[in-house]
């Protein structure tokens, strides 16, 4: 792995750090694993972005192909499992794929820092933090989005290195094939807004790296981008709505929540609004087909059905994109009318953001800002969860935002080296991810901010990695100069180590 990210062989002290690494990886996970257990049967039954389980093990083909509130590579992976793991194996098969995707953020990391030289031991310390910090420990033990995804840009930033290092088309070819797979697994990565500036900035470096390959790697990117649109269009045609996830409209209005009830009463009585507004945008489905007056009649259950066989609501009914697209129109009025009111609520996803506990909403601080007071040890975990935790938060991204952005300003002066030209497209990469991450949590939701982070904390560990290392590197070269050297040297003294200095005095 080491050896794909370098471009050449693995020193013999890389592959002991690595098996070290991995070793302790490994114990920790033999004592965390007892006491924080996969938390898999709730996700599966009751989450809003998996399918019915029952129709995932026993209709899946016809599940996807009519899923419309998520794309559906996620959904795709939770079928097979479910349909091909012997009875009552499926989530020590879970748990083990969450294990070795963990393993391999960890090598990943590991082999990132090492591509810029950064030391041995920085990279060691900070890849062990990344794995144990508890935002990315929580990905390994849940069924969710998080781990996948972090494991794909990691992969992603190897193959996007190894591309600007060699020019080869297959690390194009596979690139785009992970971003297509990112696009395809979570909506938050748009089609148009992520992967377009990626498969742009791939092809500029064709243009640097490859040049006689323009043609055939323009014709792999239209194959790439046309292969992750089609769900776009087919959900365009079909709905009206250009995205990967028909519940666009409701993850932007949870920004209208600062408006007060009033506020929107005034507007609602301007018919500036609907009274959509009155009602929780993740409801389940029966509460809009009450509003509507309508239920969808389809024939196919995963559209039509407004709970799933379990109980829970069914969030793919066919219902939600109509309301989605009233939300989002709904919403787009709120946050014309009240701009510092939807300000706020980007505050407060910024702070959820830099934390490691989602729905943290300011107007609720009352039910999880109190401090308990029963022991000084509860009361300093509060203390942390609240407010240190969103601080070092803060700092970390901070520190790892400017030492990406060095990287990359130092690298772009001498981008026509062959020797940095990979390590500046890799910044560049992990710059555009970090910010974009960042940006779209930020600007259009209000909730689970800080489970966004996670794809691109090994990005801000790496970038950390940078900073340390180079404080590191600046101090060993400039060592020292002892009391006495400096009180009896004359003017025009020459340069050298310390312990040199009287030698070359004297003579």
């Amino acid at each position: 792995m080491l050896a794909s990210i370098g471009g050449h062989g693995v020193d013999r002290k890389d592959v002991k750090s690595l098996l070290l690494l991995l070793l302790l990886f490994a114990a920790s996970r033999a004592v965390l694993y007892h006491v924080r257990p996969f938390f898999y049967d709730e996700p599966l039954q009751s989450f809003m972005q998996f399918l019915d389980p029952e129709i995932l093990r026993s209709d899946l083909l016809q599940g996807l192909l009519h899923m419309h509130s998520q794309p559906p590579l996620f959904n795709l992976l939770l079928g097979l499992v479910l349909k091909g793991a012997p009875q009552g194996y499926d989530l020590i098969v879970f748990a083990s794929m969450y294990f070795i995707l963990g393993a391999m953020v960890a090598v990943l990391t590991f082999g990132l820092m090492r591509s810029f030289g950064v030391s041995r031991a920085v990279s060691l310390i900070l890849t062990l933090a990344l794995v144990h910090s508890p935002l990315m420990l929580k990905a390994e033990r849940w069924l969710y989005y998080g781990l996948p995804l972090a494991a794909l840009l990691c992969a992603m930033a190897v193959t996007v290195h190894r591309f600007a290092q060699t020019g080869k088309s297959k690390w194009f070819a596979i690139s785009l094939l992970l971003a297509a797979v990112v696009v395809l697994t979570r909506s938050f990565y748009h089609l148009i807004v992520w992967m377009g500036p990626i498969a742009v900035f791939l092809l500029y470096l064709t243009t640097r790296r490859a040049p006689d390959r323009v043609r055939l790697h323009t014709a792999l990117t239209l194959i790439f981008v046309l292969a992750a649109g089609s769900l776009y269009v087919r959900n365009y045609v079909w709905l009206g709505m250009f995205t990967s996830s028909t519940w666009q409209g409701g993850n932007l209005f949870g920004m209208t929540a600062y408006v007060a009830a009033d506020e929107k009463e005034r507007l609602l009585a301007e018919g500036k609004i609907t009274p959509l507004v009155g009602i929780y945008r993740w409801a389940p489905p029966q509460a809009f087909i009450d509003y509507y007056g309508t239920a969808p009649h389809t024939g196919i259950e995963v559209l039509d059905a407004p709970w799933k066989r379990n109980g829970y609501g069914n969030w793919n009914n066919l219902i939600y994109p109509r309301a989605s697209q009233e939300y989002q129109r709904n919403a787009v009025t709120l946050v014309k009318e009240y701009p510092a009111k939807y300000a706020l609520a980007v505050l407060n996803a910024l702070y959820i953001f830099f934390g490691n506990k989602n729905d943290r909403f300011f107007w609720e601080f009352d039910d999880w800002g109190t401090l308990r007071t029963d022991s000084i040890l509860r009361s300093m975990a509060d203390v942390s969860v609240i407010y240190l935790v969103p601080l070092i938060g803060l700092a970390v991204f901070v520190t790892a935002l400017y030492a990406w952005t060095r990287r990359l300003i130092s690298g772009l002066r001498s981008f026509d080296d062959p020797s940095t030209r990979a390590g500046t497209a890799l910044s560049a990469f992990a710059l555009f991810n970090i910010l974009y991450a960042f940006g779209i949590s930020s600007l259009l939701e209000l909730k689970e901010n800080c489970f966004y982070r996670i794809p691109i904390d090994p990005f801000l560990a790496v970038g950390v990695g940078l900073f340390v290392d180079g404080i590191f590197r600046r101090a060993r070269a400039k060592p020292p100069i002892p009391f006495s050297a400096c009180a009896t040297a004359p003017t025009g003294m020459p340069q050298g180590k310390p312990q040199e200095w009287g030698s070359e005095l004297d003579s």
